[in-house]
């Protein structure tokens, strides 16, 4: 959560990170689902995952403000 809500304050999408990583979290929790080898493995591909779910937010967002 924290982690999500470091990349959030970066990407300066601090609540869109942390309104995405709460139900992922809860997904997650009662699903399973990949587990990495290391530590370090795991920070990153979560890094790209969260990057890229605000990332494509984002883009949503423009879009409808575009068109409305």
């Amino acid at each position: 959560l924290v982690f999500a809500l470091v990349i959030g304050a970066f990407l300066q999408m601090p609540i869109e990170a942390v309104a995405m990583i709460m139900p992922f979290i809860a997904v997650r929790k009662f699903s399973g689902g990949y587990h990495a080898d290391s530590f370090y493995k795991c920070l990153i591909i979560s890094s790209i995952v969260i990057m890229t779910m605000l990332q494509i937010s984002n883009y949503i967002n423009n879009n409808l403000q575009t068109i409305l």
